[in-house]
């Protein structure tokens, strides 16, 4: 995950990234995401 961040950090975006593990955020975070997500294919990261 590390080196995903610093990916985010160093790229050109336009905006800040942050990078979570679901696994260890708050339920309420947890709720608010599930409203909205979608499901990105691992084969965009699997260089992470």
């Amino acid at each position: 995950m590390a080196d995903l961040e610093e990916a985010f950090k160093e790229s050109d975006l336009p905006f800040e990234v942050d990078i979570l593990d679901y696994c260890n955020i708050a339920e309420h975070l947890k709720k608010e995401i599930n409203k909205t997500y979608f499901p990105l294919s691992r084969e965009l990261f699997s260089q992470y």
